[in-house]
């Protein structure tokens, strides 16, 4: 989660939903995917605060029901593979992270910006599948 903060949150307040609502539009393939994407990583960043701040961890309910904590590990380290990717890709666009940042908001709203993302998406499931 650290490693997810560091690649999307450059800016402070409302962290949580900003991840989410990044990451999901970095890498749903469509409106579903994205739901659940984001879904996961507000019980994600939920999880690192718990362990962050000492509370008990609860159990991981994740899509009709609970989930073992190698199996909610394994998900998040497949998101961020494809997250550190999918960045790179952008950069490679001569993008910068202030940049890459506004589109992925901007894209919450704006159709057009969100095929822009993922008109990326074949050259990142490329580069994704040789990793």
């Amino acid at each position: 989660m650290i490693a997810f903060e560091a690649l999307c949150l450059p800016e402070r307040g409302e962290l949580t939903y900003r991840l989410a609502n990044r990451i999901a539009v970095l890498l749903g393939k469509n409106g579903q995917d994205a739901v659940k994407i984001k879904d996961f990583m507000i019980k994600a960043y939920g999880l690192r605060s718990q362990i962050v701040h000492g509370e008990e961890i609860k159990p991981i309910a994740i899509e009709n029901g609970n989930i073992r904590m190698n199996e909610f590990a394994e998900k998040a380290g497949d998101l961020l593979r494809k997250s550190l990717v999918s960045f790179i890709v952008l950069s490679n666009k001569r993008r910068n992270r202030e940049h890459i940042m506004s589109l992925l908001d901007v894209s919450l709203l704006d159709g057009g910006k969100r095929r822009t993302v993922h008109g990326m998406s074949r050259e990142i499931d490329d580069l994704i599948e040789a990793s």
